[in-house]
């Protein structure tokens, strides 16, 4: 099925001028990273709010996460030098199985060893305020492991410090349903009908959904998906998103690996998450120096962390301060 790719509007194509190796030692010349930008660079270079983004969106942060963007909002391009990065393997605009051949499987860490290539490229040093949801959130972790002086403050939202076997489970079981359709149409289709009921959950389905219906909005939900994304890509998405676990090949504990964390950093849970529970972001939050836990309630679950707009700008404030 042909897919075209969207990239929103106003977006940009960073291009390395030398390969690029990844962790498992694949070379990639002309490594391409698209990006977004809003707002202006202030003159001390000190307002850079970056934002990771979520599986399978793009870096048209303004596009899928409208209600937290936009003057007055918690992400104010009038205030901050906003960028959002699209995650390589992905297939608006990064370099990914549609634009090269052969092209590698990569780790959390080589996405965040190309956004720092991006960063430094745009003239940034500091990274303010650095914001990552779900799969973006493990973005952010990593980011400030990596390079703890260039982040100042963290804001994590229904992610962990690494992928779990529950969730590695679902992911798993929407490979099985891919690779064993028969054509990837189907495959997506089915892979979103599975995804769907963790991101939502039981209270979501309950609340906006009845049984005669809920089948039809499963068909609604997997055509809409396979529409939009490659199946190739998000085959790459799960294989990146299995790559995350901050303790992995560092020899240390994961208390050892998240006390290099400088930034002051607040963790939100999602009550009704079955993704990521609020237990397991607590410890997390508990093993960060400067870490805080906050828990904010919503019956749509995981997907909370794209619609719970007032309690988000509430809860990731003092990471504005």
């Amino acid at each position: 099925m042909e897919i075209e790719p969207y990239c929103g509007s106003n977006v940009k194509i960073f291009v390395s001028d030398t390969p690029f190796t990844t962790e498992r030692g694949d070379v990639v010349n002309n490594l391409k990273v698209a990006y977004h930008t809003y707002g202006k660079l202030s003159e001390k270079k000190d307002n850079v709010l970056w934002i990771c983004h979520a599986l399978t969106a793009n870096s048209d942060v303004a596009d899928w996460w409208a209600g937290l963007f936009g003057e007055g909002k918690l992400y104010d391009p009038t205030k901050f030098f906003i960028v959002c990065a699209n995650k390589l393997g992905s297939q608006y605009g990064s370099t990914s199985p549609l634009n090269t051949e052969n092209c590698p499987t990569f780790t959390i860490r080589d996405n965040i060893s190309a956004f720092s290539m991006l960063a430094t490229y745009l003239g940034i040093n500091e990274i303010q305020v650095i914001i990552g949801g779900s799969t973006g959130g493990a973005q952010a972790i990593e980011w400030a492991i990596m390079e703890p002086d260039r982040i100042k403050n963290l804001g994590i939202i229904a992610s962990l410090h690494k992928t779990t076997s529950w969730i590695t489970a679902f992911s798993e079981t929407q490979k099985m349903a891919i690779n064993g359709a028969k054509n990837e149409e189907e495959g997506l289709i089915i892979a979103r009908a599975i995804s769907m009921m963790l991101y939502r959950g039981p209270l979501g389905y309950n609340k906006s959904q009845t049984p005669d219906r809920v089948g039809s909005y499963q068909q609604h939900q997997g055509e809409k998906f396979a529409k939009r994304y490659n199946a190739s890509c998000y085959l790459q998405m799960l294989e990146t998103l299995y790559s995350h676990d901050v303790t992995r090949d560092r020899g240390e504990t994961t208390e050892n690996i998240l006390k290099r964390i400088k930034a002051k950093t607040i963790c939100i849970a999602i009550d009704n998450d079955l993704a990521f529970s609020s237990h397991d972001i607590k410890e997390m939050a508990e093993m960060i120096p400067n870490g805080k836990f906050v828990e904010i309630h919503s019956p749509y679950g995981h997907d909370g962390f794209l619609l719970e707009f007032k309690q988000i700008t509430n809860s990731f404030a003092p990471l504005f301060l």
